[in-house]
Protein backbone atom coordinates (compact mmCIF):
# COMPACT_ATOMS: atom_id res chain seq x y z
CA UNK A 1 0.00 0.00 0.00
CA UNK A 2 1.23 3.46 -0.96
CA UNK A 3 0.63 7.14 -1.09
CA UNK A 4 -1.22 6.84 -4.25
CA UNK A 5 -3.31 3.91 -3.24
CA UNK A 6 -4.62 6.26 -0.64
CA UNK A 7 -5.52 8.89 -3.13
CA UNK A 8 -2.43 10.80 -3.08
CA UNK A 9 -0.98 12.44 -6.55
CA UNK A 10 3.16 12.42 -6.54
CA UNK A 11 4.89 14.50 -8.81
CA UNK A 12 8.38 14.45 -9.55
CA UNK A 13 10.91 16.97 -11.82
CA UNK A 14 8.05 19.48 -10.98
CA UNK A 15 9.06 22.76 -9.89
CA UNK A 16 6.85 24.44 -7.63
CA UNK A 17 7.24 28.53 -8.47
CA UNK A 18 3.57 29.45 -6.30
CA UNK A 19 2.11 28.01 -3.16
CA UNK A 20 -1.37 29.33 -3.98
CA UNK A 21 -3.56 30.58 -0.83
CA UNK A 22 -7.02 31.90 -0.38
CA UNK A 23 -9.19 33.44 1.76
CA UNK A 24 -8.44 33.10 5.60
CA UNK A 25 -5.15 32.37 4.51
CA UNK A 26 -6.12 28.34 3.78
CA UNK A 27 -3.44 26.46 1.32
CA UNK A 28 -5.21 25.90 -1.77
CA UNK A 29 -2.49 24.24 -3.50
CA UNK A 30 0.39 24.80 -5.73
CA UNK A 31 1.49 26.33 -9.42
CA UNK A 32 4.18 24.48 -10.94
CA UNK A 33 7.13 26.43 -13.22
CA UNK A 34 4.95 25.13 -16.12
CA UNK A 35 2.08 26.87 -15.06
CA UNK A 36 0.37 23.52 -13.99
CA UNK A 37 -2.11 24.09 -10.95
CA UNK A 38 -2.38 21.54 -8.60
CA UNK A 39 -5.47 22.23 -5.81
CA UNK A 40 -4.56 20.56 -2.43
CA UNK A 41 -5.61 21.44 1.09
CA UNK A 42 -2.29 19.99 2.30
CA UNK A 43 1.24 21.06 0.62
CA UNK A 44 4.35 19.48 1.73
CA UNK A 45 7.51 21.09 1.17
CA UNK A 46 10.99 19.14 1.08
CA UNK A 47 12.49 22.81 0.41
CA UNK A 48 14.75 24.76 3.26
CA UNK A 49 12.19 27.26 4.98
CA UNK A 50 14.01 29.99 3.61
CA UNK A 51 12.68 28.31 -0.19
CA UNK A 52 9.50 27.65 1.31
CA UNK A 53 8.29 30.89 3.30
CA UNK A 54 10.47 33.82 1.48
CA UNK A 55 10.33 32.10 -2.23
CA UNK A 56 7.56 30.33 -3.28
CA UNK A 57 5.27 31.90 -0.33
CA UNK A 58 3.97 35.29 -0.76
CA UNK A 59 4.91 36.65 2.62
CA UNK A 60 1.57 38.79 3.24
CA UNK A 61 1.13 35.48 4.45
CA UNK A 62 3.14 34.96 7.81
CA UNK A 63 3.51 37.14 10.46
CA UNK A 64 6.55 39.62 9.73
CA UNK A 65 8.17 38.19 13.49
CA UNK A 66 8.53 35.05 11.53
CA UNK A 67 9.69 35.92 8.30
CA UNK A 68 12.20 37.31 10.44
CA UNK A 69 13.09 33.97 11.84
CA UNK A 70 13.59 32.88 8.66
CA UNK A 71 15.82 35.62 7.05
CA UNK A 72 18.33 35.22 9.78
CA UNK A 73 18.00 31.30 10.34
CA UNK A 74 21.40 30.17 9.90
CA UNK A 75 21.68 27.47 7.27
CA UNK A 76 25.57 26.27 7.54
CA UNK A 77 24.76 22.94 9.15
CA UNK A 78 24.36 19.62 6.76
CA UNK A 79 22.08 18.18 9.45
CA UNK A 80 18.29 18.97 9.33
CA UNK A 81 16.11 18.07 12.23
CA UNK A 82 12.30 17.74 12.51
CA UNK A 83 10.49 17.15 16.27
CA UNK A 84 6.96 16.72 16.31
CA UNK A 85 4.63 16.51 19.03
CA UNK A 86 1.81 14.26 18.65
CA UNK A 87 -1.47 12.58 21.14
CA UNK A 88 -0.42 9.48 19.95
CA UNK A 89 2.09 6.87 17.80
CA UNK A 90 1.42 7.33 13.90
CA UNK A 91 -0.48 4.46 12.77
CA UNK A 92 1.12 3.59 8.90
CA UNK A 93 -0.43 1.19 6.32
CA UNK A 94 1.55 -2.03 6.57
CA UNK A 95 3.35 -1.28 10.13
CA UNK A 96 1.66 -2.80 13.22
CA UNK A 97 2.44 -0.46 16.10
CA UNK A 98 2.10 -3.62 18.74
CA UNK A 99 -0.38 -3.82 21.22
CA UNK A 100 -1.98 -0.57 22.64
CA UNK A 101 -0.44 1.28 20.10
CA UNK A 102 3.06 1.19 21.88
CA UNK A 103 5.97 1.07 19.23
CA UNK A 104 5.67 -2.99 17.36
Amino acid sequence: INAEYGGATIKTEASVSKINVGPGNKVEGVTLEDGTVLESSIVLSNATPKVTFLDILDSQHLPEEYLSHIRTFDYTSPVFKLNVAMDRIPAFRGHSNGAGNTPG
